[in-house]
């Protein structure tokens, strides 16, 4: 088996060396908290108004006013 340029070792060595600190694939597959994207439908897509979101907009300042000071040693 050919050496791998960057590692400048063999794959198969390199996979048995990392195989200890893998850990298994997840029992269940994975689900995403967010809802899956809605599929496009060729009839209504032009029809259908791009969807917004409402965005509440402040200056920098204002966080700084809800967190706790730092304190440094020195």
């Amino acid at each position: 088996m050919p050496i791998h340029g960057t590692p400048e070792e063999r794959p198969t060595d390199r996979f048995e060396r990392e195989r200890p600190h893998l850990a298994p694939l997840a029992a269940q597959p994975y689900q995403p908290l967010a809802a899956p994207p809605e599929p496009e439908d060729s009839t209504t897509r032009e029809a259908t108004p791009p969807k917004t979101v409402e965005v509440e907009r402040r200056p920098l300042a204002e966080y700084a006013k809800w967190t706790y000071p730092v304190l440094v040693d020195g």
